[in-house]
């Protein structure tokens, strides 16, 4: 299920209004105002899953709904076509001359990186805990970079980013988020998930040392278009931690998108390619 629909029947009725909340944001929608017009009106609303919502109190007659539970008929790769129904053209076309535009400043990443791009809505794991069905389901603005993305040549990928500032040394992505078997000896954590688990490190706030530790362990260093933030698309992974004595450990991520952008001559040719095309 990605999101809800709600039908409001014309009864008349006060109060009841529908309130939603997203990242701090907050809408209301007023049936009561919205059927009031003419018996035969109908009112409707339609929101993701991840938006919190909330019905207020109805103060007098009787507020009828009707709640259907929105789900994806095709679970086929997100493709550029695809999402033509669901973007916003005029948003899709100005994300995508924007970056376009700073994929050909020749002081952005002149020899190729990550960029990464966070989520902005939340999604369901599947049972086998890997994240590669995620493209297919991408919602609104998420659906829009992807596409934007696929349209410019590029090859994003769904991670979830773990390590948060403050908190721990190190930041690092994974493109999966169960439990992993690997254990903590100190510093060595990092390492043995970078070495076992597929880990890519991608920024160390302060070289710490354990068990195992290489010091010449190379930080993947990722270009932020738009910053994870705590709790937005939080995920808790656990993990069998090995002091004294083994217990287990969590930590939580946040989910992104990760483009690897190629080098500025490579960025250059295609464009021109492009251009000699329309």
């Amino acid at each position: 299920m990605f999101g809800s629909l709600v039908l409001v029947f014309s009864t008349q009725h006060e109060g009841g209004a529908l309130v939603l909340r997203h990242h701090g944001k907050e809408w209301m929608f007023d049936s009561a105002q919205a059927v009031k017009k003419a018996s035969s009106t109908i009112g409707f609303i339609a929101f993701f899953s991840d938006v919190e919502h909330e019905v207020s109190r109805v103060t007098a007659g009787y507020r009828f709904t009707l709640t259907y539970n929105l789900y994806y008929d095709d679970l086929s790769p997100t493709t550029s076509d695809s999402l033509g129904a669901s973007s916003n053209a005029a948003t899709l076309a100005s994300f995508k001359a924007a970056f376009s535009d700073l994929l050909l400043n020749r002081e952005f990443l002149p020899s190729g990186g990550l960029v990464g791009i966070a989520l902005e809505h939340a999604y369901p794991v599947d049972e086998s805990n890997n994240l590669k069905h995620i493209p297919s389901i991408l919602k609104g603005s998420d659906a829009m970079v992807w596409r934007a993305c696929d349209d410019l040549d590029l090859e994003p990928e769904i991670f979830v980013v773990y390590g948060e500032p403050g908190e721990h040394n190190w930041r690092f992505l994974m493109d999966r988020v169960d439990g992993w078997d690997t254990s903590y000896v100190g510093g060595g954590f990092i390492e043995l998930l970078t070495e076992w688990e597929g880990a890519i490190l991608i920024e160390e706030l302060e070289r710490v040392h354990g068990v195992g530790w290489d010091d010449t362990k190379d930080v993947t260093p990722v270009s932020w278009v738009v910053a994870p933030e705590a709790t937005r698309t939080r995920v808790k992974t656990h993990y069998t931690a090995y002091g004294n004595e083994a217990s287990v450990g969590c930590t939580y991520g946040e989910g992104c998108m990760i483009v690897d952008v190629p080098a500025l001559e490579v960025r250059e040719a295609r464009a021109e390619m492009a251009s000699s095309t329309d």
